[in-house]
């Protein structure tokens, strides 16, 4: 291994080229060899060392801005270096000639002054500079809004406005409202030019129990496992706007369309998901709750959350994102097991519930083994999912079935099914009830026709009957 003897007082730097014949310096090129192709060129003889670099040939544009006449065809010159500092075989070292390489047979390496980094990169040292320079800014501009900062480009930058400074025991405080067992939620907003107005009793994790009115009528509300379900009269539905049919709705629980009720409330308004906001660095800014109370607002991607800026921290109010951006006015509540009864209580009535996401476009309507059959009438019905564009996963198809004969309605029947990927399917349910038995002896035992009728409709389901003992599960799992 080559010795480097100690730098001289001048500042160079020498190093003897016969201390170079085996090993490899971090600027020694290989020799050159002839016919050798380069980047995918045809073989051309390497020029020699002898050959000056105006006589060499260019085969592709010069780099940053060079003539192709100042570089060889073989490399390309170093950044800002003139083309006649380097030779035709390689690159040369940042600022040396090319005829001073060692194992070129030339004259001795010469160094750039102390200190160097053999190998080392230059640009990145300049980088780290120009950061230097940010960073001295930065400290002499000091911690207040509008500093001046020197960007790489030497042009001057704006820094934010700092987040608003908090109380070291906010933090613990904020959490600790977050963990509250259940909070009031009130709000109005406007859908269609009319005020709706909305209030709920949330429970710690995201179920939900409460009320909607809007046009002079009102709707039960329950939440839970993140969906949310409305139960309500013909008039709230025929008030809603996409409602075709208000009676497939009309006292039957519903899953809430977006455009009635659009806030996810596990994910906004529970006080878990404030919790969550604030277990890392939220954002944290001045601002305002309703009644011109000072607080500061936790802002995530799903929600604003208002917090007062005065002990205890209590969570006054949440903004949700999107859908009109509605304001909850929050209020803590102390009687969280009459809150999850009440949850509870309505989500057990949950099997049925239908999805209005879901819609369908149905066949002829028949009838399998019904004459002469006291034991029960089978009505088929094929369908097909129309929307949405794409089938949802565990979409399922509700068929509701009523049979008729002389003005009467004799037994209703329903039966469900899932949507397979091609969208159509065929839908089957048997009305077994005493007013069909009834009847169809009566026409037996009474010669004549005795014409009867059916008329059936497909929906979308939201929960199957066997689903609602999954959801009471998550509910008496809060307790």
């Amino acid at each position: 291994m080559t010795t480097v003897p100690p730098p001289p007082s001048d500042g160079s730097w020498t190093l003897p080229p016969d201390d170079l014949p085996n090993e490899r310096s971090p600027y020694a090129r290989p020799a050159p060899t002839q016919n050798r192709p380069f980047h995918g060129q045809p073989p051309h003889e390497q020029p020699t060392q002898s050959q000056p670099p105006d006589e060499w040939s260019g085969h592709s544009r010069a780099p940053y801005g060079q003539p192709p006449d100042a570089w060889a065809r073989h490399g390309q010159a170093p950044h800002g270096q003139p083309p006649d500092a380097w030779a035709g075989h390689g690159q040369a070292p940042y600022g040396q000639p090319p005829h001073e390489q060692a194992g070129f047979g030339g004259p001795p390496v010469e160094l750039p002054p102390l200190p160097y980094r053999p190998g080392g990169r230059p640009r990145k040292a300049r980088r780290r500079l120009v950061l230097g320079v940010v960073v001295l800014a930065v400290a002499a501009g000091g911690a207040g809004a509008g500093a001046l900062l020197v960007s790489s480009d030497g042009k001057p930058a704006r820094r934010a406005a700092p987040p608003a400074r908090v109380p070291a025991a906010w933090l613990p405080a904020a959490r600790q409202a977050a963990a509250l067992d259940a909070v009031r939620f009130d709000a109005t907003l406007t859908r269609g030019g009319e005020p709706v107005r909305i209030r709920l009793g949330v429970t710690r994790r995201g179920s939900a129990t409460g009320t909607i009115t809007a046009a002079g009528t009102t709707a039960d509300l329950v939440s839970v496992a993140g969906a949310t379900y409305l139960k309500a009269g013909e008039s709230f539905w025929r008030a809603q706007p996409g409602a075709a049919r208000p009676d497939d709705y009309a006292g039957r629980w519903t899953k809430a369309p977006a455009s009635v009720f659009g806030v996810d409330v596990r994910n906004v308004l529970a006080p878990r998901a404030l919790a969550a906001a604030l277990a890392g660095n939220p954002r944290v800014t001045s601002a305002t709750a309703p009644g011109g109370v000072p607080a500061y607002q936790v802002r995530t991607r799903r929600a604003d959350y208002l917090i007062a800026r005065t002990a205890p921290f209590g969570l006054l109010a949440v903004r949700a994102a999107g859908h009109g951006d509605p304001l909850f006015a929050a209020t803590p509540r102390d009687d969280a097991p009459a809150v999850r009864q009440e949850v509870r209580t309505r989500v057990a009535a949950l099997g049925g519930a239908v999805d209005p996401a879901l819609r369908f476009a149905t066949g002829t309507l028949s009838f399998l083994d019904c004459d002469q059959n006291v034991n029960g009438c089978t009505v088929s019905v094929p369908a097909q999912l129309s929307a949405p564009g794409t089938v949802p996963p565990d979409a399922r198809a509700l068929l509701r079935a009523t049979v008729t004969a002389d003005g009467a309605a004799l037994g209703s029947c329903a039966a469900s099914a899932p949507v397979p990927r091609d969208r159509s399917l065929v839908l089957r349910c048997t009305v077994t009830s005493p007013g069909w038995r009834t009847w169809m002896r009566r026409a037996m035992d009474t010669p004549g026709r005795h014409p009867y009728a059916a008329n059936a409709r497909v929906l979308g389901l939201a929960v199957a009957p066997g689903d609602v003992a999954r959801l009471l599960t998550a509910v008496d799992a809060e307790r």
